[in-house]
Formats: structure tokens, sequence, C-alpha cells
């Protein structure tokens, strides 16, 4: 890999650690408790109510399975047979000097209807990467847990940059490929 590439990938890893902090002290921010009596007694019960009924279940996530070990990078506890459904990372690096999450790198390839590796795996808190590439044909990638969709025309790679917050089994799809494919994969997240 030539200086500039290099340059160039450490420079967009460094971008997206940035946004995935600034996003964990958005989310930090947000979601702490509001201290005002007054303000909380002046909500209504209906709004309570109407505020439980309409969050709908991610019908994309299920719950992680038992026994899910994260592999490390150039895991050499898989098979080989394991490394073609597992995505084994190919970089795995603190986000942060003493820090317990961590950036971890995937690739991915869409070829002949389905994605090889289809099985990614991660830790909550982590910052997942994946340069995701159409090899025979034009591809996307679909992350609807996360809001995410990538198109990649056939021998395009493209990168998928995202936190991974809540811990879950995810479905991920290719929504270009038509009814005929299996193209699709999941991303577990463990704590």
């Amino acid at each position: 890999m030539n200086k500039e590439k290099a340059f160039i990938i450490f420079g967009t890893l460094v971008v997206l650690l940035l946004l995935a902090l600034i996003f964990k002290d958005y989310q930090t921010k947000k979601n702490t408790p509001v201290n005002n009596p007054e303000l909380v007694n002046n909500i209504s019960e209906e709004a309570l109510v109407v505020t439980k009924s309409t969050s709908s279940p991610d019908k994309f996530k299920t719950e992680v399975p038992k026994n899910i070990v994260v592999p490390t990078m150039n895991d050499q506890t898989l098979t080989v047979e394991q490394k073609k459904e597992i995505a084994v990372p190919t970089l795995v690096v603190p986000s942060a000097p003493g820090a317990v999450s961590s950036l971890r790198n995937f690739d991915i390839r869409a070829e002949g209807g389905k994605f090889t590796p289809s099985k990614i795996i991660g830790k909550s808190g982590d910052t997942m990467m994946i340069n995701f590439t159409a090899v025979d044909n034009d591809y996307s990638i679909v992350f609807p847990s996360y809001n995410m969709r990538q198109v990649a025309k056939k021998g395009e790679t493209k990168v998928l940059g995202f936190h991974a917050g809540e811990t879950g089994n995810f479905t991920y799809y290719c929504d270009v490929c038509g009814e005929n494919t299996t193209a699709s994969g999941t991303l577990i997240i463990t704590k």
C-alpha cells in the first residue's frame, strides 16, 4: 500500500472516530434525565400512553445468540469454513488510549447473489468500518436498524462506517438484487 492510500485510510478512520465520539456525547446529553419536577408533572397521561404505543419494535433485530465470540484480527481459532461465514476483522485498534471500545475494519464481498462472509461480529461501543465490494454485479448493502444503505456498481468498493450502539442480532440485505437472491447477512453486536 502506498503512503497516499495509507494516509487517506488513516484520515478517514480519524474522522469517523471523531464523529462516533461526538455522537456518543450527543446521545449521553440527549438521554440525561430531566430533574425538573414542575416540567415532569405537566406531562399528561395521554402523552405517556401515546409515546409508549407509537414506538414500534425493530423487525430486523433479534436477541444476540448465546456463546458468540468476537473474532480478533488474523483470528486463528476459526476454521476455513467458519471464515467463509464469519468476517475476520482486517484491523482492530483501540478507539482511544485506555478505551474499551475498538475500531474494527471488515471486508465483505457481494458475489453470486450473496454476501461473503455474511456474519459480522463486534462489541457495543465499537466503531465498525465495512469495505463492501460488488464483484460480479451491482449490489446494495442495507442496514435498516442503523438506517444505512450503500450501493456499489460491479467492481466497486464502498466504505460504510458506524458506531455500534445497542446489542442485538441485526439483519442486513441487498435491496437491488431481486427476489431470487440470498444476499443477506447478520450483524451481531455483543456486550
